[in-house]
Order: C-alpha cells, then structure tokens, then sequence
C-alpha cells in the first residue's frame, strides 16, 4: 500500500477534480465506452487514448474489455505517472509523446487500432493542429474503426451565437462547481501537486516538457465534422449533447 500512496490517493483527487470541470463526466465515459464496444458485441483487441492523462478511459474499461490492449498517449510525464503508478495492468501501454510533434506515432508500439477515443483534450489544438491529428488518427484505424471524441463542441457553425451561449453556459457551471467549496481550481490543484514531496522531479520535469498552457480554441461541431470527413472518415455523429459539451463518433 505504501508503494501507491500518494499515487492513488492523487489519482482519484484528480478524478475529483475532472469532475468539476466535465459535465456529466461519469455518464460521457460510460457512452464513449457503449460507443466503441456496443453490448453483445465483441469489444476492440487494441483501443488507442490520446491525450490520455492519467487513463481515467482505461480505468474504467478494464473490466468491461477483458480482451482488450489500451494504449494511452499523452504529453504531460506527472498524468502518465500517475496513471501508470496507480492503474498497475499490464494490458495498459504509456507513451510519453507530444501529439503536435508530426512523428508522435513513431512511439506507439501497435500500428492498427480498433479504437481511438479521446476526451477534453481537443480544445488544446487549433484547426490546423486537429486536422492534421485527426488525420494521423484515421491511419491508425482499422477500416471500420472508430472515433469517439468528448469535449466541449459548441452547436452549429463556428461563431455561431448559439455556439457562444452553450459555452458561457458551461463556463458558469464550471464556476459554479469551483465556487462550492469542496471542488478544486485548476491552479489550487496543481500548487498542491507541486507541494508533494514525492512529485518535485516529475512536476519539475513537466514543466520544463509542456510549458505554459495555451490558449483554448472550441471548434464547432460543424468544424470537427469537417476536419474528419477530410481525414478520410465517414458518418460523423453527434451521440450526447448537454449544451456545449457534446461526444462525437466518426467511422474510418
């Protein structure tokens, strides 16, 4: 048990934390999951997470994909650690790579997948950024493969008054949350990790890997669409909605 504190004990205080930022967190997992290994079904052989953080996707799959191999991707060393410390399967793959470095598949140890799924990362990316990931993505997919994606995706065209009103909609509940008292911010979350003894090296090393954050950009759902029928895939869907946040699946 010693071994795993404090990684487990930060593991669920980031689960925690996610939960004041993602609407209906737990319930979005659960439909991306459906999504990619509908019931009755056979579930994927390999399931690829980018942007993956500290695997909370994989978490909770790993039980209902007993045949599953998860891979997870993601740029942040402390989130890797975390999941990777925390988790402890075998059947679950951590790759440290910069999905904006135009070789970052080079780092995957499987080069066809049965899945992608990524949430609350794509806002990171501008278009150019995202085309060209999602690109990358359709050539990891097997045909018939597919992509689920959650985050927030305002409604309609980018721009739209509708699109900013979803959002701001979502921006208020997120301050909501904070504003309870028993949510964490984003800035009293990452002091804190920075205070624990045991995470000063990999938080050191992290900052000097990412930097500062950038700006966010939320493309609208047309614009995804779009990004993703010019990587080669097909019947975009809107599968949830709750005003901006929003899931995606695409088809390869």
């Amino acid at each position: 048990m010693g071994e795993l504190e404090p990684w487990s004990t930060w593991a669920s205080r980031w689960e925690r934390f996610q939960e004041g930022y993602v609407p209906c967190r737990e319930e979005q997992i659960e439909i991306m999951l459906r999504h990619v290994a509908p019931p009755a079904a056979e579930g994927p052989t390999a399931l690829l997470d980018i942007a993956s953080g500290p695997g909370s996707i994989s978490r909770r799959a790993l039980r209902l994909l007993p045949a599953t191999d998860f891979v997870n991707v993601d740029a942040d060393p402390w989130l890797l650690a975390l999941g990777r410390r925390s988790i402890g399967d075998d059947r679950v793959t951590w790759v440290e790579a910069d999905l904006r470095d135009q070789r970052w598949t080079d780092s995957l140890p499987l080069r066809r997948f049965d899945a992608v799924v990524t949430m609350t990362a794509m806002h990171w990316f501008d278009e150019p950024e995202l085309r060209r990931l999602y690109r990358d993505v359709a050539l990891l997919l097997a045909p018939g493969g597919r992509f689920v994606c959650g985050d927030l995706i305002p409604p309609g065209a980018g721009g739209s008054p509708a699109g900013g009103r979803a959002l701001e909609r979502v921006f208020r509940w997120q301050a909501q949350q904070t504003a309870r008292g028993d949510r964490e911010d984003w800035v009293g979350f990452w002091r804190a990790a920075r205070a624990e003894p045991v995470f000063r090296e990999v938080v050191a090393y992290r900052d000097r890997r990412i930097g500062r954050r950038r700006p966010r950009r939320f493309l609208s759902f047309h614009g995804h669409a779009d990004a993703l029928a010019a990587a080669g895939f097909h019947a975009v869907d809107e599968l949830w909605r709750r005003d901006a946040a929003a899931i995606l699946a695409a088809t390869r």
